[in-house]
């Protein structure tokens, strides 16, 4: 608010406001204000009582404060020196330094004001020419709180602002620090995988030497590699894998096998036999039955699946046999049985719906079903002949792989490929 402001009073004169002040007298609060005609040689010395000015009020509030406002006091006094800003500043200090002091007359209608050096006694009047300035001073303050409580909005904004920036670098810093930590970490763990994994490839390199080391011993290569039913037989171990290598090779095959079915692992399926063996080279088959009879076959050429019910063939040489490595009473010695060159037989069948056959054309030497095993049988004669059992008197062609005259209670059977 700029000083000094003009007030039109009841008369064309005019007065200037020079200072005012808020007082407190008997708990009651006032305005105290000090104006200067602006032709005369006088000054005015005004206390009105004070209300806060509230600034959301409804219009019906407001024109009852309005009525309200007509009744209120106006006290004041006309002194016929004309009063100077300076004089009513030196006079408003005398009321901050508590030196002036305030009474009421006892009808009210009077208020005697002592200022220092002299008294002033103020008559009961409204001026309607100081309501305006009133207003204003009441609005300023208003205002005043109003910028005050912005301000220190602003302060705790930035305030907060600053402390906001203080944390987002502390979390960036902290976050920077644990992506570097992670960081670390990972490289740690795929320092310490590769370690592991690089002690446990050693590990099997070593178990695996080891293992190449006890199968090649007697000059016997593990051929077999795999074979559970072999690895069950751990006296005669090596003595069966001589024995059927030696047969292998006097037919001119000399590599190693890998193990491609098994009953163990893969069940009972001629559909996953076919999937594992077919089109995979020669091969070789292992049977173990619960009575401890071990025989099986080798087929001198490819298994398939073809469509017709099933194929009769011969291989190039003819190689195939079938073998017996031990009996039910365990006596007898490892047995081939070669193939027997007759008209109308076959070295061997294939059948998409049975697994390998040896024999075919007059009947079946050796026949494997794995789904339904009670099938499975021999009759050795037809394709496969033994002169050193076979011709022998009392000899049955049925019985002899398997030690039985009924179902094969198989253990596992295993098939070995080339490739």
């Amino acid at each position: 608010m700029s000083f000094p402001i003009e007030y039109q009073s009841e008369s064309p004169n005019y007065w200037v406001v020079l200072s005012h002040k808020k007082i407190e007298i008997s708990s009651k609060q006032y305005i105290l204000i000090f104006t200067s005609h602006k032709n005369e040689n006088k000054s005015q010395i005004i206390l009105m009582v004070y209300k806060p000015f509230e600034i959301d009020r409804k219009n019906e509030e407001k024109e009852k404060e309005k009525e309200k406002e007509k009744e209120k006091k106006t006290y004041f006094c006309v002194v016929e020196t004309k009063m100077t800003k300076k004089k009513a500043d030196s006079v408003l200090l005398l009321i901050e330094n508590n030196t002036s002091t305030f009474e009421y007359s006892k009808d009210d209608d009077h208020f005697l004001l002592s200022l220092g050096l002299q008294d002033f006694v103020l008559e009961n009047k409204n001026l309607l020419h100081i309501d305006q300035y009133y207003e204003t001073v009441v609005i300023e303050e208003k205002f005043k709180e109003y910028q005050n409580q912005i301000e220190f909005l602003l302060n705790e904004n930035k305030q907060m602002k600053s402390e906001f920036a203080k944390n987002t670098t502390k979390f960036e810093e902290t976050i920077e620090q644990l992506s570097q930590e992670n960081k670390k970490l990972k490289i740690e763990n795929k320092d310490l995988k590769e370690k592991v994994n690089n002690k446990k490839k050693k590990k099997e390199k070593e178990k695996e030497k080891e293992k190449e080391k006890e199968i090649k011993k007697d000059g016997v290569n593990n051929f077999l590699r795999g074979s559970m039913i072999l690895d069950t037989e751990k006296e005669n171990h090596l003595g069966y894998c001589k024995t059927l290598q030696k047969w292998l090779q006097n037919r001119g095959f000399n590599s190693n096998l890998k193990l491609r079915y098994s009953t163990d692992i893969h069940g009972w399926s001629n559909r996953v036999f076919h999937n594992k063996c077919d089109k995979k080279g020669k091969s070789l088959t292992l049977i173990k039955l619960k009575n401890g009879s071990l025989f099986g076959g080798y087929a001198d050429g490819d298994w398939w699946s073809p469509l017709r019910s099933g194929t009769f063939f011969n291989t190039q040489n003819q190689n195939s046999f079938i073998f017996s490595l031990r009996s039910k009473n365990n006596n007898r010695k490892p047995l081939i049985f070669k193939r027997r060159l007759i008209q109308g037989s076959f070295e061997l069948t294939t059948n998409k719906d049975y697994g390998p056959i040896w024999g075919g054309g007059k009947g079946y030497d050796l026949l494997l079903n794995f789904d339904e095993p009670a099938s499975c049988f021999s009759a050795l004669g037809y394709s496969y002949w033994s002169d050193e059992i076979l011709s022998q008197q009392n000899q049955s062609t049925t019985n002899y792989l398997s030690g039985t005259t009924g179902f094969w209670e198989f253990q596992s059977i295993e098939v070995f490929c080339e490739f």
